[in-house]
């Protein structure tokens, strides 16, 4: 009795291959960028920790009768053992930093301005969080709150809540630490 072979001819064993390669053809493209979509998400975070914490620190101010939102400096609210000063019953930046756990990113002060900031004497600080010190990485901003007519005074106050975005970031002067000059924009 002859015995029959059983098994894959050479032209069925290119089919298989040709189709994966056109399966992964496609594929890939799908794939190969989930590296810019995690860094979207690790600043969409951080930008959504700094929009609470600063929501629950104004909320927890104006529900404090001692908390005087008007205030330009002096106030402060106590946000899970983290003193947080208030500017106008919104948070301070840099305490707001304190406030929140940005491991892995550097946590700045920028005093540069924009074509929308207010006089000299109500000049608020900006807080940038960004991953790594670096050009074009992105980054969250953070304006503190001001009077944005300049004035002092509860009469004539017109409070600026703070502005929270995010942007990339600009090293001009390149020298890999954050400065007046850099910007997130």
């Amino acid at each position: 009795m002859k015995k029959q072979q059983s098994g894959f001819t050479l032209i069925e064993l290119i089919m298989v291959i040709v189709i994966l390669g056109i399966l992964a053809a496609f594929a890939l493209p799908r794939f190969a960028d989930l590296s810019g979509s995690a860094e979207q998400a690790r600043v969409d975070g951080v930008l959504a920790s700094v929009k609470s914490s600063s929501a629950i620190s104004h909320a927890a101010c104006l529900a404090n009768a001692g908390c005087d939102a008007n205030a330009a400096t002096g106030e402060t609210v106590n946000m899970d053992g983290s003193t947080v000063s208030m500017i106008y019953g919104y948070p301070d930046g840099s305490d707001l930093a304190d406030a929140n756990d940005f491991d892995g990113f550097t946590v700045g002060t920028l005093v540069a301005r924009t074509a929308e900031a207010p006089p000299a004497a109500s000049v608020p600080g900006q807080m940038v969080v960004v991953p790594a010190i670096a050009d074009n990485e992105l980054c969250v901003l953070f304006v503190e709150a001001f009077d944005s007519d300049g004035t002092a005074g509860p009469a004539n106050l017109t409070i600026v809540a703070p502005v929270i975005s995010t942007g990339v970031f600009q090293d001009v002067d390149d020298s890999g630490t954050i400065n007046t000059g850099d910007t997130c924009s």
